[in-house]
């Protein structure tokens, strides 16, 4: 054992006497960790809202459509964009020159025939070929079925009490009640850690596992280059003719790279919890 650790220690001491040698293998991980880092975005701010523009037009103005309008406001998947100047013609072309991912417009007299169970058809502008479209196309109908669901539900209680005027109420309970519901499906993607996704940090903390993955290759690569540079500098020889054996010699030099893998992994580790 102790032949293993004179050749570990002569390693380490030739490899770090060198400074430039020292600053590749102490300091570049953390370099490359940013370098890569903000290859990928690492500086980057994240999008304010990241959600698909929708343009939207109610040209009924009820209170039903209201009710619609903040069920559709609510979406994950895209964002309201409204202007009272716009028509269907203009957010036709629009969603043609994908200024918009889609649009929606509510007709009129949609307030008056959803109680009814019969409500007008709302006009949905998008390509359903695409995944896009389809996503917000699947996002809008969520959203109509919701409104229609909360106004049978309504409806049952309004014909119950007897009370035509408890409508507008049970309708508001019920669409209260889908903002808390009793049964909730989280979807976690990418960093279930708890970073948020697309931001700076988050690229920066995914980085720092690849550095350690390359620098042990690295690591390997290196101890083959000290074999080789042994052999032709004649150490390897010199070194065959002491009582280290064969065995010994391998292990002296790899023990060396696993001590600076060793030295890189907790720098990386070190600088990942407490600066990234």
């Amino acid at each position: 054992m102790n032949r293993i650790f004179d050749i570990m220690l002569k390693d380490l001491r030739e490899l770090l006497r060198n400074r430039m040698t020292f600053l590749f293998f102490l300091l570049m991980p953390i370099l490359f960790t940013f370098l890569f880092g903000a290859a990928f975005g690492g500086f980057n701010k994240p999008a304010g809202d990241a959600r698909l523009p929708v343009g939207f037009i109610d040209q009924d103005n009820s209170a039903l459509s209201g009710h619609l309008k903040e069920l559709l406001s609510a979406s994950t998947v895209f964002r309201l964009v409204e202007e009272q100047a716009w028509s269907e013609t203009d957010l036709q072309e629009k969603v043609t020159s994908e200024d918009l991912a889609a649009a929606i417009v509510i007709p009129a007299g949609y307030g008056q025939t959803a109680p009814a169970g019969t409500p007008h058809r709302l006009v949905l502008i998008v390509d359903t070929t695409s995944v896009t479209g389809q996503t917000i196309q699947n996002d809008c109908l969520a959203a109509a079925g919701r409104l229609m669901d909360a106004v049978r539900t309504a409806r049952i209680v309004a014909a119950v009490s007897g009370d035509s005027a408890s409508f507008d109420s049970a309708l508001a309970n019920s669409l209260a009640a889908w903002q808390d519901p009793p049964v909730r499906v989280d979807v976690t993607t990418g960093a279930a850690a708890g970073i948020e996704q697309g931001s700076g940090t988050a690229t920066f903390a995914h980085t720092s596992p690849g550095m350690m993955l390359q620098f042990a290759i690295a690591g390997l690569l290196t101890c083959a280059q000290i074999l080789v540079s042994e052999r032709k500098s004649r150490c390897l020889q010199r070194l065959l003719t002491t009582t280290a054996s064969r065995v010994q010699i391998l292990l002296g030099h790899y023990l060396a790279i696993v001590s600076l893998l060793l030295a890189q992994f907790l720098i990386l580790i070190v600088f990942g919890q407490v600066v990234l």
